[in-house]
């Protein structure tokens, strides 16, 4: 650059045509602080917006904007629809400044879902969702990607929490341990959601080991003696095969550490007790009703 700064432009073009970053960023630098040639800018540009690393992108996409570059208008209403969180976030803010009204840009692109940047405007709308979206995103709640699912989830939540339950406590039926994560943790937000009836439910409805595991960690946040009632209701009324998740949060249930248990529920709980030691010999059941006989 010192010696041959006639070469400038040329050297900045081919240090973005390089997959690496260091060099990328260097050229960015020197784009923002040196003047170039219109045409040099216009291809810089160009190579920078394609570039494999998304803070080579981002650093473009402020310059676009701060040069009013022929077209900006353009690739931001294009990055409002990008895969890339990061991008979608910038190209918010940029549109913001230009009076761009974002939440109806990404409600108009969520209107075909086969649109390619459908899904992408979906996962920016739900982190701003309203009441009104709620109705344009539970459709979401049914398409063929875990990931899709799950920002309909945080959408339908953020629009109304507790109109949402339904769909969260459907969700808990998903094959996706993601998405089951992603129901519960939304769901301690809302009115009874981590109820002994929801979980029981949704316990009993997983189709798969690693979504079993997370309710039941959820199920072991009740209240011990609740939590036993859960457990009692996972195991049914006949012998059930064995489930190894059921069967350690068996083996790890611990009584109440204050308070005394009401007679009567003690008296429920060691019968439901006795009936599962008559159904299930795996389960050390004379622990736990030794627990229930001392509360």
């Amino acid at each position: 650059v010192a010696t041959e700064p006639e070469n400038i432009d040329a050297l900045i073009l081919s240090c973005l045509g390089c997959p690496d970053p260091v060099a990328a960023r260097w050229a960015m630098q020197q784009l923002a602080t040196r003047p170039v040639r219109d045409g040099a800018f216009d291809h810089a540009m160009s190579l920078a917006m394609h570039h494999s690393n998304l803070g080579v992108v981002l650093q473009a996409m402020r310059l676009r904007a701060l040069h009013d570059a022929p077209g900006v208008e353009a690739m931001i209403l294009d990055s409002l629809c990008s895969p890339y969180f990061s991008v979608r976030t910038l190209a918010a803010h940029l549109a913001a400044q230009r009076g761009i009204d974002v939440l109806q840009f990404w409600r108009d692109a969520m209107r075909d879902p086969t649109h390619p940047g459908a899904r992408h405007a979906l996962a920016s709308l739900a982190e701003r969702a309203t009441p009104g979206d709620f109705e344009r995103i539970a459709p979401w709640t049914g398409h063929p990607t875990a990931e899709t699912r799950r920002h309909a989830l945080t959408g339908l939540f953020n629009a109304d929490a507790e109109q949402s339950a339904p769909f969260l406590l459907h969700a808990l039926a998903s094959k996706s341990v993601k998405e089951v994560r992603q129901a519960l943790k939304l769901g301690q937000r809302v009115t009874r959601f981590h109820s002994r009836t929801n979980l029981v439910q949704a316990y009993r409805a997983s189709p798969h080991v690693q979504g079993r595991v997370q309710i039941m960690r959820a199920m072991c946040a009740l209240w011990p003696w609740d939590q036993l009632d859960a457990l009692l209701d996972c195991c049914g009324d006949s012998a059930h095969p064995h489930d190894a998740v059921l069967s350690s949060a068996l083996r790890l249930w611990q009584g109440a550490p204050i308070g005394k248990l009401d007679a009567a529920r003690k008296a429920t709980l060691r019968e439901r007790v006795a009936r599962q030691r008559a159904l299930v010999a795996t389960v050390d059941w004379d622990r736990i009703d030794a627990i229930l006989a001392a509360a």
